[in-house]
């Protein structure tokens, strides 16, 4: 199947005091201006110093000018009460997980105070919840620490867990102010023996594009798969590596980080194999990304061939600011 053409429509206050000068001869000096009002919470400026009286001849001097008002303190303002965001999108990547939908239960909270969603049904306008080989658009959450909680598509609150995950082992997320981030249900609700089981599992996105150029990163989570390698095959079947010993639950690092920055794919093909082996597990013709693009390539399914085959899911990346309505991001599940 060919992924062709991705595209989607990326006080300073200063307080100052003015002090009069005291005024010489037999009248009174005048007293100092008072201090202008400091910023948001500070405090006023310190009256001027009254002037002193001039000398008179013969008589007595003036009386000293009396000194300015202080200004009054500013009034309150700031920051204070606006809640930091983070950007989170979800991924269902589970072989033998149901649709569900999706909270966030905050771990400073007791039971489900201030729990966030259903978040599919509430905020993405998607009742159906997320099937297995989706990737929803991204929403904003305050930072904190979350545990997740599967519940039903369509579930009215985040009360009941989905049936059977209850007693998954589901690990805290992390949502940090200004970060973008994809949070995977990953692993099998019911694993074999020497395979991973159902977690969530978080990593850090950068949808931010390179002028002219494609930008790839790679992330594994095949549950029964080992460390792999991934990368193109040219026409006469020579294997170029993009990610080398990529372990489940990984991203692939470059010497640039998460993601390949380089010449845009045209109609390539892309292969996985075992770290170190030259059979490939799974081989892609006809992926295609263009410039100024950010793709993640997903390893997703059994390397077993059930309950799902072993397939390249390819998502493209783009921005919370650039997305327009709420949905689902840009994906395509692709079998070879």
């Amino acid at each position: 199947m060919n992924v062709r053409n991705m595209l989607l429509a990326s006080t300073l206050v200063t307080a100052f005091v003015v002090a009069a000068q005291a005024c010489g001869g037999k009248e009174e000096g005048g007293g100092g201006t008072g201090g202008t009002a400091g910023a948001g919470g500070g405090t006023g400026a310190t009256g001027g110093t009254g002037g002193t009286g001039g000398t008179g001849g013969a008589g007595t001097g003036g009386a000293g000018g009396m000194g300015g008002m202080g200004g009054a303190g500013g009034a309150g303002g700031g920051d204070a009460g606006v809640k930091v965001m983070s950007s989170v999108r979800f991924s269902h990547l589970s072989p033998d997980m149901q649709a569900a939908d999706v909270c966030l239960l905050p771990v400073a909270g007791g039971a489900n105070e201030g729990a966030i969603g259903p978040i599919f049904k509430q905020r993405l306008n998607h009742a159906e919840g997320m099937r297995y080989g989706e990737v929803s658009k991204y929403v904003d959450v305050p930072e904190g620490e979350y545990t997740p909680r599967l519940v039903a598509p369509g579930a009215q609150s985040c009360d009941t867990a989905l049936p059977g995950t209850q007693g998954a082992v589901v690990p805290t997320v992390e949502a940090r102010g200004g970060e973008l981030s994809t949070v995977v249900v990953a692993g099998q609700l019911a694993a074999p023996t020497g395979e991973q089981k159902l977690t969530v599992l978080r990593f850090l996105d950068d949808t931010e594009p390179a002028a002219g150029l494609s930008r790839v990163r790679f992330i594994h989570v095949s549950p029964d798969t080992a460390d792999v390698d991934i990368g193109t095959l040219d026409t006469q079947g020579t294997f170029t590596p993009l990610f080398t010993g990529v372990s489940y639950g990984s991203t692939g690092l470059s010497k640039a980080g998460n993601y390949v920055t380089g010449a845009p794919l045209d109609n390539a093909t892309i292969a996985a194999r075992l770290a170190g082996e030259q059979t490939n597990l799974i081989t892609i013709p006809g992926v295609t990304v263009v410039a100024d693009r950010v793709v993640t390539l997903f390893l997703t399914g059994d390397r077993a061939g059930q309950p799902q085959p072993l397939r390249l899911l390819v998502c493209l990346d783009v921005s919370p600011s650039a997305q327009g309505e709420p949905g689902m991001t840009s994906c395509a599940l692709v079998t070879p």
